[in-house]
């Protein structure tokens, strides 16, 4: 699979210009776009790392099993040759995670999958109470 992962902006003009097989769209805004992928997953939770941060933050809504859950069933449709677009609204926590969860669902160790996700996105810096929800269900 060729994984792109990015910040909206940049997404939305990617699907403007570019054909795509999946997208995960990560946060509360969509990215516009002419080109609309065959599958597509958006998931509005904010980039929050602790569930106790969240209680704090009034009105913010951290990720859930069910939202980690749906990135696994998401990603065991995705193919070798697959184009997958994933992004949230900066492209460093939320859709870095999102990848490095579907690059273990097709059989990456996490340390592969992380260095694969930085390999792709230096910046990545992957949510860790995502990571965290996906190994409690593995």
């Amino acid at each position: 699979m060729n994984l792109t992962i990015t910040d909206r902006r940049t997404a939305g003009k990617l699907l403007y210009s570019e054909h795509w097989d999946h997208l995960i769209s990560l946060g509360q805004n969509k990215p516009g776009g002419v080109n609309k992928p065959k599958r597509v997953l958006r998931l509005t939770f904010d980039d929050i790392e602790e569930e106790s941060i969240a209680s704090i933050m009034a009105g913010y809504v951290p990720p859930s099993d069910e939202d980690i859950r749906r990135i696994v069933d998401f990603a065991r449709h995705i193919k070798a040759g697959d184009r997958v677009l994933l992004h949230c609204a900066q492209g460093i926590s939320r859709s870095t995670a999102a990848a490095m969860i579907v690059l273990m669902v097709h059989g990456m160790t996490h340390f592969d999958a992380l260095n694969e996700v930085r390999r792709i996105r230096p910046c990545a810096r992957p949510n860790t109470l995502m990571l965290a929800i996906y190994r409690g269900m593995t």
